[in-house]
């Protein structure tokens, strides 16, 4: 199985010029984010039902999210921040 995410290659850095990562595209079960101060992650068919939403109680700077209970497809992925929200 095989999950996509669609990216906007706009945003591939914050308003303050912080860089994060989302990878590997496509996914077969665990997706790496690296970006400075993570707070909310959610995953969002294109039905745009949420998936798959993480929250974390203070920010954290990377994550690692298996994606093994989600059925192949395409996918976007919101990452919120202390500083930015970037949906991908």
């Amino acid at each position: 199985k095989a999950i996509k995410l669609i990216f906007n290659k706009q945003n591939t850095s914050t308003e303050k010029g912080q860089q994060y990562r989302v990878f590997p595209n496509p996914v077969e079960d665990v997706l790496n984010i690296q970006h400075t101060q993570i707070e909310e992650i959610n995953l969002i068919n294109q039905e745009g039902k949420i998936v798959l939403s993480r929250e974390f109680s203070s920010a954290v700077d990377s994550i690692n999210l298996s994606l093994l209970p989600i059925p192949a497809g395409t996918y976007f992925l919101n990452v919120q921040g202390k500083t930015s929200n970037h949906t991908e």
